[in-house]
């Protein structure tokens, strides 16, 4: 449920920045010839894409080091 949390803001956090760059384009860059955030459908999905392969691998990063720690951690501090 962790990782399912994790991935879940993370996707969130993309989403609402997908959100920024539209509203951006509908209200500032069309009607003032400025420059586009989103140029394609392509470019928002390989964004959120890469959101979430980016979150999944944080997630495993992060349960892995919440379940088993880091190796020698008692050694390592000064």
């Amino acid at each position: 449920i962790l990782a399912i949390g994790l991935i879940s803001f993370a996707m969130l956090a993309g989403v609402l920045w997908e959100l920024l760059e539209f509203l951006w384009d509908y209200f500032v860059a069309r009607p003032y010839d400025a420059g586009l955030a989103q140029l394609t459908l392509e470019d928002t999905l390989s964004d959120l894409f890469f959101d979430f392969l980016g979150a999944a691998v944080a997630a495993v990063c992060f349960l892995r080091y919440y379940f088993y720690g880091f190796y020698n951690s008692e050694e390592r501090r000064i």
